[in-house]
């Protein structure tokens, strides 16, 4: 399983890892990096790989002591193998010796630190032998490395309910409920987002409408996640001549994301909308401040920039922006052709 995905918080990878990815590509990204993770991530298995996957398959079909054999080759050619370890631990776990059995899962642990499935293990070991102490010492571990699993915490709040913690349970309680209302709400933004945008070109009040619902549902659990959400919604109000509004929206998701230089070009979009061209070039000024190339990466935006400037009558800046625009798209007409006037 390999997940493409924009830029995202490391505790929701750590998470997405947990329940079964393979390998994670970050956006933007090119098409000859892009094949090269994916052949990377499905590579016929070396060695070792093949080892670990037959040690896997004895231990699945109880043949114990097999397993340990294959175990012992793993660790020849790679003694700190977590792998192994956890193979080792699984076969004498199968044989009934269980101190041996917790010692190959710590190995396993101690060898792979962001390795889950050891803890897993002795987890599910102390729970069998209903060790409420233990097993929750191995949830917290795995709960520091992936605090967004929302079962665990539960799992761990229902232990402290046991062991007559009460106080730890309801935090506990508390944060699993959060963070279940946290997915939910983010997975009805999406859908209303999706919503307003069906709705953008055909119908851009109805658009305004499905993406206020979509940030409104939020509350206070806005993030930077949702600044594309604030910008579709910007593009729709400017769409009916609201720029204000716009501009008050934009405003709104500089407060969740204030270092964000296409939240300032977009202001700057809206206020020249709005003919107020001093307030327009301050925003550009300040998103070059925050990234003075950004005008290279289209050059549409480095068109706009000139053109915003030539209606500041800042007409040797606007030269600089439409000489941009024509270095990446020499045959912009209208960038040439306001040039020109120039």
């Amino acid at each position: 399983m390999v997940i493409l995905t924009g830029e995202t918080e490391r505790q929701r990878l750590v998470l997405l890892h947990e329940i079964g990815a393979d390998n994670f590509i970050s956006k933007p990204i090119s098409m000859n990096i892009l094949i090269e993770k994916i052949a990377f991530t499905i590579k016929p298995q070396g060695k070792i790989g093949k080892l670990i996957e037959n040690g896997k398959q004895l231990v699945s079909s109880e043949q114990y002591e097999e397993a340990l054999k294959i175990v012992r080759q793993i660790l020849n050619i790679k003694p700190n193998s977590a792998a192994g370890f956890l193979i080792m631990g699984d076969a004498y776990k199968g044989l009934g010796k269980k101190e041996k059995a917790v010692e190959a899962y710590e190995t396993a642990s101690n060898h792979a630190t962001m390795y889950m499935e050891p803890l897993k293990k002795l987890a599910e070991f102390y729970e069998e032998e209903g060790d409420h102490e233990n097993r929750l010492r191995y949830l917290e571990k795995l709960d520091r490395l992936s605090p967004l699993n929302v079962e665990r915490k539960v799992d761990m709040g229902g232990i402290h309910v046991t062991l007559g913690n009460e106080d730890k349970a309801e935090i506990l309680f508390d944060q699993a409920i959060n963070q279940a209302r946290k997915e939910a709400m983010s997975y009805i933004e999406e859908v209303s987002s999706k919503i307003g945008g069906i709705y953008e070109k055909h119908d851009p009040e109805k658009a305004v409408k499905y993406y206020r619902r979509a940030l409104e549902l939020k509350g206070d659990m806005l993030d930077k996640s949702d600044i594309k959400t604030f910008n579709l919604l910007g593009i729709a109000l400017r769409r009916q001549g609201k720029w204000r509004e716009a501009v008050d929206e934009y405003n709104k998701a500089r407060t969740v994301s204030p270092e964000d230089e296409n939240l300032l070009y977009n202001i700057a979009l809206a206020y020249a909308e709005g003919k107020d061209m001093r307030k327009a070039t301050e925003h550009l000024a300040k998103a070059l401040e925050l990234n003075p190339e950004f005008h290279m990466q289209d050059p549409v935006i480095a068109y706009n920039f000139g053109l915003i400037y030539t209606k500041a009558r800042k007409t040797d800046d606007a030269k600089v922006f439409l000489e941009a625009a024509l270095s990446l798209n020499p045959g912009f007409e209208k960038a040439q052709k306001l040039l020109d006037s120039l």
